[in-house]
């Protein structure tokens, strides 16, 4: 790559830039959701807290798996969560 002064060249593919528009869009939009807008109870919100899940980005990038490795954090737990995302986003975080 050529890195002169004054050179034009991108650091990165335009064709990055273009085609993922509508998917950064999607994850700005996320990263403004903080969880404490879900309206999970209490407990929920205070171990995603502490797993430092603060957005709802944040808490799409964890798996159920992962999820459930988060200390106080159980099955109903997860349930929970996923109903809440199903609800208000129509959204299910990955399976793995």
């Amino acid at each position: 790559m050529n890195n002169k002064k004054g050179s034009n060249m991108l650091p990165f593919p335009l064709s990055h830039v273009l085609t993922d528009t509508g998917e950064t869009k999607e994850k700005i939009a996320f990263q403004l959701i903080f969880i404490d807008q879900l309206e999970l109870p209490t407990k929920i919100y205070n171990s995603l807290r502490r797993a430092n899940i603060h957005t709802l980005l944040d808490l799409l990038n964890y798996s159920r798996e992962d999820l459930m490795r988060i200390e106080n954090f159980g099955k109903e737990s997860v349930e929970q969560v996923l109903e809440v995302l199903q609800k208000l986003f129509a959204i299910d975080p990955p399976r793995n």
